[in-house]
């Protein structure tokens, strides 16, 4: 908060990339942080898919906060690029629609896809390789 405090002064525009672990959701931390001139968050949610986190580890991504956390964000102003990974481990085609219905609801107007696509014998991710290899264009 002292970093933030210091900044107020300097009159700059910046930018942040949260995991949605730290997005704090206290008023008094995110009017300071707008004070000090917060521009844009990066939010990485990867996954609305409460089974694919939990097998990612990120047992700490909270769906039913994912929205209060948007919001507190967005009625200060900031803009917002909210990232999803598409293609991990467990989900099926209804992901894409589900996230689309997600980020309508939440109001996010960038959203960001990022598609996994592992290098190859990379041995974490065969499995999601060989999905990705299967559904390319001829």
């Amino acid at each position: 908060m002292e970093l933030m405090e210091a900044l107020i002064p300097l009159k700059l525009r910046w930018s942040a990339l949260w995991s949605i672990l730290p997005v704090p959701t206290t008023s008094r931390f995110l009017d300071l942080a707008c004070r000090s001139g917060l521009l844009h968050v990066n939010i990485g949610i990867e996954s609305i898919n409460p089974d694919t986190l939990n097998g990612m580890n990120k047992r700490f991504n909270k769906l039913p906060r994912y929205g209060e956390m948007l919001a507190n964000l967005r009625r200060r102003g900031n803009q917002l690029l909210v990232e999803f990974h598409l293609r991990l481990d467990g989900e099926t085609e209804g992901a894409f629609r589900a996230n689309r219905i997600f980020f309508t609801n939440t109001r996010c107007r960038s959203p960001i896809f990022n598609i996994l696509h592992a290098g190859q014998g990379h041995a974490a991710s065969r499995p999601a390789a060989k999905r990705i290899a299967d559904h390319q264009q001829p």
